[in-house]
């Protein structure tokens, strides 16, 4: 908490922004190095870098389906910001949750408006090829899942505080 009595939300606009320059950079570095198409072995056979572009969302879910796309990303931002601005008072796994979540989606967006598809590198060639931005987006939501399900810890000095009232 801050001095003021709320909860920083510090950890996630840093999530945030971690998640979107770490997925943006490493979609760069892999459009410099590598042609579409492309394969690296990297951990034969379990793992390698390929070069696609994906039209769909994560992991090649609905494909050439633009504006439907936009509309979901767009519900995505807003309903992370809100469910944010609703639990200020929250368990801070949903604050990275969240700016893992947002991240990620912006992160997807920009390529979205920048060549109409998504850049996709990690292929572990038992599931479809995706990104840092999709593994963000996984990870935060299970993030935020799991924080709703657990009860906010309580500071000790508030319990014998209280203890002492009663």
């Amino acid at each position: 908490m801050n001095k003021n009595g709320g909860v920083s939300v510090i950890p996630f606009f840093l999530f945030t922004l971690i998640t979107l320059l770490l997925d943006q950079f490493s979609k760069m570095i892999v459009q410099k190095f590598l042609t579409e198409g492309a394969t690296i072995p990297v951990w034969p056979p379990f793992f390698y870098l390929t070069y696609v572009h994906n039209p769909g969302i994560a992991f090649g879910l609905f494909p050439n389906q633009g504006t439907l796309l936009a509309v979901m990303v767009v519900m995505v931002i807003i309903a992370a910001a809100a469910v944010h601005i609703l639990l200020t008072q929250s368990h801070p796994m949903i604050k990275v949750g969240l700016g893992l979540l947002l991240g990620g989606a912006l992160g997807n967006i920009i390529d979205r408006l920048r060549i109409g598809q998504v850049i996709d590198f990690l292929d572990f060639r038992f599931w479809p090829v995706f990104n840092l931005a999709d593994v963000a987006i996984v990870c935060g939501a299970l993030l935020f899942f799991v924080a709703l399900g657990q009860k906010p810890k309580t500071d000790h000095k508030d319990q014998k505080i209280r203890k002492r009232s009663s």
